[in-house]
């Protein structure tokens, strides 16, 4: 019975001192997974430009343009945003059913196929009227005289496609 007791009373003792044992200087020693890790740096193109390969969104209500009726503005306050995303969320809902059978069909898809964001985007900490911040008035510019040729361009060769026997294997 003694030898019982006393096996047991060693396999207590290993059981409780290991895991201290294995908690001490050596561990304390050892170099933590943050300083290991190097600083972040931003990715470059062999060019030294950012590497801003990847997956955008634009899930923002925010639009591209700005709209007229905030003509010379960059930023709403917190009210003015409130109110405008509320208001873009009522104009896009395509769930509603305030309109005949015809309005129906046009809004053909839920908002289910809809990823339009749920707010004004937030640069600075401002909520912005455009996406489009240069030129300041919010508007994209128009073509340059070489632009409008090369979609003229691209328009007639897409009009020309008007049969499969025009029409490229990749589109």
């Amino acid at each position: 019975m003694t030898t019982r007791l006393f096996l047991s009373l060693v396999v207590w003792a290993i059981a409780i001192v290991l895991p201290l044992v294995g908690q001490t200087a050596t561990h304390a020693t050892k170099e933590s997974p943050r300083a290991r890790t190097k600083a972040w740096t931003l990715p470059r193109m062999a060019d030294g430009h950012p590497d801003l390969q990847g997956i955008w969104t634009n899930t923002t209500l925010t639009p591209l343009e700005r709209s007229p009726d905030l003509a010379g503005k960059s930023a709403l306050t917190e009210d003015e945003a409130t109110a405008f995303e509320k208001q873009i969320l009522d104009r896009v809902n395509f769930d509603r059913r305030d309109g005949g059978a015809e309005t129906d069909v046009t809004r053909a898809y839920n908002n289910l196929f809809m990823d339009r964001g749920t707010q004004l985007a937030t640069i600075n900490g401002e909520k912005r009227t455009s996406i489009v911040v240069d030129p300041p008035d919010g508007k994209v510019p128009p073509l340059t005289p070489e632009g409008s040729e090369r979609v003229d361009a691209r328009t007639k060769a897409v009009q020309r496609m008007d049969s499969t026997q025009n029409r490229p294997l990749v589109s």
